[in-house]
């Protein structure tokens, strides 16, 4: 498994519509295919002992890939271009680094498992929390772009997409490159929480889990910027002024860097939610022989663990 995350600004401040966004920040993160983690699950279900969350954690080694508007813009290439090269290069990596990896059939490698079909989990699935109504507007025009401007130029190698669309819904999308494929699937259609509120039912050290971020404070103008912590009004109006003091607090006498911060929140929400869907993945294969990469709902889910 894999998890895909990315960041936006829009260019008027305060727009609630994402017609107008851009994206900034984008990255992915999946499993080292050497760690122990997975034999601690599996003698987990030998032995039926609860798991231990700190050396669950402490032994799967995760790597996170992003990738920043910054280093793309140029004097010759506009905000725009260098959103949608970010993007493409971004998947093409994705599908290079996890197209190929089997970690999806080691579980099911276990003898415990031996109904399913080893081949059929060859490819990666790779989760996006709220996929559907967010992420997938911005990777679906800049894919239609691509394969069009691929197209025109005559060339037959490059990032194809396959979209699985069931009553109006993206249910997954295909990702293809370099004869490597993953689907990208939506994490909020098996966990419907929000990512905070999944940390928390999930136990994760809040070292880990999802964290709060100035959203309105980034620009085109300032991907470079250092300097003050930004004020209460550049994050979401949700937050109370006690989380806010606390999180002046935590850079009290410090550099605020726009750059190092966002990759901090975006590393955060994807390890957090890979972590949560590997435990969720787990739990249903120990309790109920289902792999939640065979289905797209929880309503598919309910179906195949009845």
């Amino acid at each position: 498994i894999a998890t895909l995350d990315l960041e936006t600004f829009t260019n008027t401040p305060r727009n609630e519509d994402n017609s107008n966004a851009i994206v900034y920040h984008i990255g992915y993160t999946y499993k080292d295919n050497y760690t122990s983690s997975d034999s601690i699950l599996k003698n987990r279900y030998k032995s039926n002992i609860i798991l231990d969350i700190n050396k669950y954690l402490s032994t799967t080694k995760l790597i996170t890939k992003t990738y920043y508007l910054k280093d793309y813009i140029t004097d010759d290439i506009t905000s725009y271009e260098s959103e949608h090269n970010i993007i493409i290069d971004c998947l093409k990596a994705l599908c290079l680094d996890c197209g190929s990896r089997s970690e999806e059939s080691t579980l099911l490698e276990n003898k415990h498992y031996k109904v399913y079909n080893k081949q059929r989990w060859q490819k990666t699935a790779v989760y996006v929390h709220n996929f559907e109504d967010f992420d997938s507007k911005f990777l679906l025009k800049h894919l239609l772009e691509h394969k069009l401007k691929q197209e025109s130029l005559g060339k037959q190698s490059y990032l194809r997409c396959y979209p699985y669309i069931y009553n109006g819904n993206i249910l997954t999308i295909r990702l293809s490159y370099n004869k490597k494929t993953v689907y990208l699937k939506d994490s909020i259609k098996l966990l419907t929480s929000s990512l905070q509120k999944l940390c928390e039912a999930f136990n994760l050290p809040s070292e880990i889990s999802k964290d709060i971020f100035p959203y309105h404070f980034p620009n085109i103008n300032n991907l470079n910027y250092k300097g003050i912590c930004p004020s209460s009004s550049d994050f979401s109006s949700r937050l109370s002024s006690e989380d806010y003091k606390k999180y002046i607090t935590r850079h009290e006498n410090k550099i605020w860097d726009l750059r190092k911060e966002s990759q901090k929140y975006l590393e955060l929400d994807l390890k957090s939610l890979w972590y949560i869907i590997d435990l969720f993945r787990y739990t249903t294969l120990k309790k109920y022989h289902v792999d939640i990469t065979s289905v797209n709902t929880v309503a598919k889910l309910s179906i195949d663990i009845l």
